[in-house]
């Protein structure tokens, strides 16, 4: 690194750190202010002619990304890891041209490394090339919309440990590229600047292909995970089938004695087997089909009420809205809910006097779901980690992923999931209301 003219400095800080910022934030998704953009730029100009004259050869340009992220994350009020993800991406674009370009202007022009020290002025010629390869690449990306990584689509958001495997690849590929530069910059060889110019093209293609597989491998985990939602939702489809099919055949068996009795005119013997009937409780909660107003709700509920039921456990169930209003993907909407009832029903049925789960549908803010259950307590120390991957507090292997998916799917229809602590275990679902609401009376 050498002086530079407050002149060149200007002209080429202000395109190379717009272009940085360009390029590296469109890659990675995340749209920036043009204006706080420019104004970054503006800054970053005169941190770099003072930073320049400091005795830290071979660590400028890292003090200048730390410098550039920092900037970003407090003026655009992006998150601290995502400016510098970005901020390293860009630098490791602008890097790679500078090193394609360099080696061959020097020998189109018969001139060495050192001779860029003592005429500024080739600098600024040296980078209109560059200009020129940096503004076709941006406007490639910007205008075909290609994404690299996703870090801003809230349908998409990487796990933390993408992020940080992301974060490990470019870090590496940028202190690769810094040695290689330092080591371009300080040869005055053209073989060797060939073959180190190869050398970065192999570790920038390196680190795009490790990205770009990172980045198949989530979405492949994402459809396995929306294939087992969907087989779930058609499995609880076919329980309530199963179930109305079974009603059907006993209210078919009870008409028949009823008819057979009243054509044989056993009035009394009619009025009993009537009385019977709607005086035993089993046969009333058989024979009630809960109907909410939403199909899926509807399947999920009456589902989740016959197993309830079957394990000796009270499932009440109360609306006071209308349930129109949630839009969200049958297969994940019966994910989530069935998740958080099933594991409502797992803790009630540890209790041994009196279970019970209740589920209450409620209409504020946004769509509220209520889902107690009076079984073993949560432990204090565990709430902070209950949306974990992989946390339980049941000792068994393979488990602890339920509410964890189940906030993952919340987050991505911009809701959200609770749990109220107190003598009943409540978790408390909140969805988005999208549709028109009308209160209706409780079931």
């Amino acid at each position: 690194m050498f002086y530079l003219p407050i002149y060149t400095a200007v002209l080429l800080s202000i395109s190379q750190t717009f272009l940085i910022i360009g390029i590296g934030f469109e890659l990675f998704n995340i749209k920036l202010n043009l204006k706080k953009s420019i104004f970054i730029s503006f800054i970053m100009v005169c941190i770099t002619y003072f930073l320049r004259q400091l005795p830290f050869a071979g660590f400028h340009t890292i003090i200048l990304v730390l410098l550039l992220t920092i900037f970003i994350t407090v003026i655009c009020k992006i998150r601290l890891w995502s400016s510098f993800i970005c901020s390293l991406l860009g630098c490791i674009v602008l890097g790679t041209v500078e090193n394609i370009i360099l080696p061959i202007f020097l020998l189109l022009i018969n001139k060495e490394i050192t001779d860029l020290a003592g005429n500024p002025w080739l600098n600024v010629i040296l980078f209109i090339p560059t200009l020129i390869l940096l503004t076709v690449i941006y406007t490639t990306i910007h205008k075909r919309k290609i994404v690299l990584f996703d870090l801003c689509n809230k349908n998409t958001k990487p796990e933390i440990l993408n992020i940080i495997s992301v974060i490990t690849i470019i870090l590496q590929t940028f202190i690769i590229l810094t040695i290689s530069h330092m080591m371009l910059s300080s040869s005055t060889r053209f073989p060797l600047s060939i073959k180190t110019v190869i050398f970065d093209l192999f570790v920038v293609f390196m680190c795009i292909l490790s990205i770009l597989s990172l980045k198949k491998a989530g979405k492949n985990a994402q459809e396995i995970i929306e294939l087992n939602m969907v087989k779930t939702h058609l499995n609880q489809i076919e329980v309530l089938m199963n179930n109305l099919s079974s009603q059907r055949h006993e209210f078919n068996r009870h008409i028949q004695v009823i008819q057979s009795m009243v054509y044989l005119e056993l009035y009394e013997e009619t009025r009993a087997y009537l009385r019977g009937i709607t005086e035993n409780p089993q046969r009333i909660s058989a024979g009630k089909l809960i109907n909410t107003g939403h199909p899926t709700i509807t399947s999920i509920i009456n589902t989740k009420h016959i197993l309830a039921e079957s394990m000796g456990i009270k499932f009440v169930v109360s609306i006071t809205c209308d349930l129109s209003g949630i839009d969200m993907k049958s297969w994940d909407l019966c994910s989530i809910l069935g998740n958080v009832i099933d594991n409502a029903i797992e803790a009630a049925s540890l209790e041994k006097a009196d279970p019970r789960v209740a589920v209450e549908f409620k209409l504020l803010d946004k769509y509220h779901i209520y889902v107690h259950n009076n079984g073993v307590r949560i432990a204090d120390d565990d709430y902070d980690h209950l949306f974990e991957p992989g946390y339980t507090t049941k000792e068994s292997e393979g488990r602890g992923f339920g509410l964890y998916l189940t906030k993952k799917l919340l987050t991505q229809y911009n809701g959200e999931i609770e749990v109220i602590p107190g003598q009943e275990t409540c978790f408390v679902l909140k969805i988005p209301n999208r549709g028109y609401v009308n209160d209706i009376s409780n079931f």
